[in-house]
């Protein structure tokens, strides 16, 4: 019967560990991807005019590119080009 008990006070323990564990695994991803994005808005930034004008974004469309990195920046604005 104390066996049970035991059992049941794990697995309750079990069960309470579970989100806390998975908070900090967002968290920890949440922050790796926030410094991957911290890393690509200052590659962007040294590069001179010309070479972001090479790969077809401006410097005013960095910070764009920075908060949304699934977003391919050559289309960015391209209806608004391309209706004008």
């Amino acid at each position: 019967m104390s066996t049970n008990h035991v059992t049941g006070g794990t697995a309750r323990l079990n069960l309470s560990v579970h989100p806390i564990c998975a908070f900090f695994k967002q968290y920890w991803r949440t922050f790796q991807e926030e410094r991957r994005r911290q890393k690509l808005r200052t590659a962007l930034y040294a590069l001179n005019d010309h070479y972001l004008k090479d790969i077809g974004i401006s410097r005013g469309m960095i910070e764009h590119i920075g908060s949304h990195p699934t977003v391919d920046p050559r289309f960015v604005g391209r209806d608004y080009l391309e209706s004008g």
